[in-house]
């Protein structure tokens, strides 16, 4: 078989892999843990999958001359697809909660959640992808920067596209 053949069917074979080892991880090992961000374990897929996509392509194309390419092309074409993967993945998780926003606006069932509800779920999720942690006083902090990096990124950017102060 051709070397571009190749190459294209085991990208090809990396996605649909992606979505099954997912399913599976959910429906099987998370029942051990099942306080662990969804988000979380879709990412450890995706390593997981760009690991074994490293491994194939090494083990089938090592001896040839652009292997690298072939390499490049391979994770590039995965990655692509798991990023947009991701977020319609993270849009059903959030679906939810924009329901619940039309449903308040719509003034339907505008007692379905408080605030402190509200505000408990998503310090919940925080906590249990490692982002915050209690300290000694009851209160939370920082434990890893990436998220809060993230958000003043977007806030900086928002703020110098849309103008001072708009996010």
């Amino acid at each position: 078989m051709e070397t571009k053949l190749q190459t294209l069917l085991l990208a090809l074979f990396a996605c649909p892999s992606l979505v099954f080892l997912h399913a599976a991880f959910e429906r099987f090992f998370l029942l051990s843990r099942p306080k662990q961000s969804p988000q979380i374990s879709l990412i450890k897929n995706i390593v997981l999958v760009n690991f074994c996509l490293v491994l194939f392509a090494t083990y089938f194309f090592y001896d040839e001359s652009n292997f690298f390419y072939i390499l490049m092309y391979d994770l590039m074409f995965f990655n692509c697809f798991a990023y947009s993967y991701f977020h319609i993945f993270n849009l059903s998780e959030t679906g939810r909660r924009i329901k619940i926003l039309l449903s308040i606006y719509n003034k339907k069932n505008s007692k379905l959640y408080k605030t402190d509800k509200l505000i408990a779920l998503r310090i919940d999720r925080l906590y249990f992808m490692g982002q915050i942690k209690k300290n000694s006083e009851g209160g939370y902090i920082v434990k890893r920067n990436f998220l809060l990096f993230c958000g003043l990124l977007l806030r900086f950017c928002g703020n110098f596209f849309l103008g001072k102060n708009r996010l």
